[in-house]
């Protein structure tokens, strides 16, 4: 009877229906995340689709808090009445945010097209709801390219755009491959390495020649209201969307993007613990590094990688003691490389787990991307510094909440202002 027992549990628990999440299952129970709820939340506070006097009043707090600290040119820190009014924001963009995932792809939010909509910007050509969160995606990795704002943009809070992004699709070859690499990226980030490589079989199909920024600007004027949006946004957005649309990143985002697309398919891949995908996007990434202009001495150091992963300790010393001439690197990088060229093959080498490790492999393509955009003069041309830093510190604050006393704090000054 025990054995008939222990049997017939096992077969219930072997039930497909029972031990195993669909895709979409995993997707949602991945985004229902606290970090999410604030990051839609704050999508509605500013976007304001009801014009609710409450979120009216609590969008002017944070622009309040905003263009005090801009004023402020001393001070890193905040008040203890901007801490309350930010903490009361946090509160009313956490439950707005929880009830917006909770309708999953029932939600009609579209934050691009009420943006939009509330400059009095022209409603031909509307963005579906799937094309408005793509747009949100685009910006979002287009963000993650640069280095003036470290804005915590979460997997999960990108993993939700590209979830809702579902099946969207743009004519224009250039906002497509903005597209579809930020979707490889996410989803290679979250760990769904067959979505990432479906969409990394779409990002290669695209032919684009060489970014011609004139060209870049009519194509932006054809995405529905756009550059009104980044011309009249809102305070803190109105600084945010000449980053993103600065000539300079644009041209280099194709293959900085491709870049990004291939190393985190490589990382997905290997935590799945398959090499042989693992060294050909980095291969893939090598190419595009060589068509983006990067340095061969930079490209270098992914070389070596790749030969040490196939075993060919020849090619990996070469390609290593090519990285340590970069000029990115300082002398005590510059030592560790070439101990490590001359010791590749040692029983116990600390240096290869330091130098080739995933997280170091994406510390040095951030580097050497950043180092593109400093040779393109990107960072020469940014205006607003201070406004984005503060503008960074408030909205790292806002997210920064995550804890339940933290939470209850917020609540419960916003049953006592509202």
């Amino acid at each position: 009877m025990k054995i008939f027992t222990s049997l017939t549990i096992l077969g219930l628990l072997s039930l497909p229906c029972n031990a195993q999440q669909s895709d979409q299952e995993r997707i949602f129970e991945d985004i229902d995340t606290l970090s999410v709820h604030i990051f839609v939340g704050l999508k509605i506070i500013t976007s304001n689709p009801k014009n609710l006097p409450e979120l009216t009043e609590t969008k002017n707090s944070i622009d309040g808090v905003f263009q005090t600290s801009s004023l402020n040119k001393t001070s890193s820190g905040f008040s203890i009445s901007e801490i309350t009014q930010l903490a009361k924001a946090t509160y009313h963009a956490r439950a707005l945010g929880k009830e917006e995932v909770a309708k999953g792809k029932d939600s009609n939010l579209k934050y691009i097209s009420l943006l939009k909509q509330s400059l009095g910007a022209a409603y031909e050509g509307e963005l579906s709801v799937e094309e408005d969160h793509a747009v949100t995606l685009a910006f979002m990795q287009l963000l993650k390219m640069q280095g003036v704002l470290p804005i915590p943009l979460t997997k999960k809070m990108k993993l939700y755009e590209v979830w809702m992004a579902g099946d969207a699709e743009f004519k224009l070859p250039l906002a497509n491959l903005v597209l579809r690499a930020a979707q490889v990226v996410t989803f290679a980030q979250n760990d769904y390495c067959d979505f990432a490589q479906k969409n990394l079989v779409k990002m290669r199909s695209i032919k684009l020649d060489q970014v011609d920024i004139d060209e870049v600007m009519k194509t932006l004027e054809q995405l529905p209201g756009l550059l009104r949006v980044a011309t009249h946004a809102p305070k803190a957005l109105g600084y945010v969307l000449p980053v993103v649309l600065s000539p300079a990143l644009i041209t280099l985002a194709p293959s900085g993007l491709k870049i990004f697309a291939h190393t985190e398919a490589a990382g997905c891949y290997e935590r799945k613990g398959q090499p042989e995908k693992v060294i050909q996007q980095y291969n893939f990434a090598v190419d595009e590094m060589l068509e983006m202009g990067i340095d061969d001495a930079d490209a270098a150091f992914f070389r070596a990688y790749i030969a040490f992963k196939e075993h060919d300790y020849i090619q990996t010393k070469f390609h290593l003691q090519k990285a340590a001439t970069s000029s990115l690197i300082n002398q005590r990088t510059r030592t560790d490389l070439l101990t490590l060229a001359d010791n590749l093959q040692a029983a116990d080498n600390q240096l290869v787990e330091k130098y080739f490790s995933t997280a170091n492999l994406s510390l040095t393509l951030g580097k050497i991307i950043n180092q593109r955009l400093v040779d393109e003069g990107y960072y020469d041309n940014l205006t607003h510094i201070t406004e984005l830093k503060n503008m960074t510190k408030i909205y790292n604050k806002l997210m920064s909440v995550n804890t339940e006393n933290a939470i209850n704090f917020g609540k419960s000054l916003f049953n006592k202002l509202f």
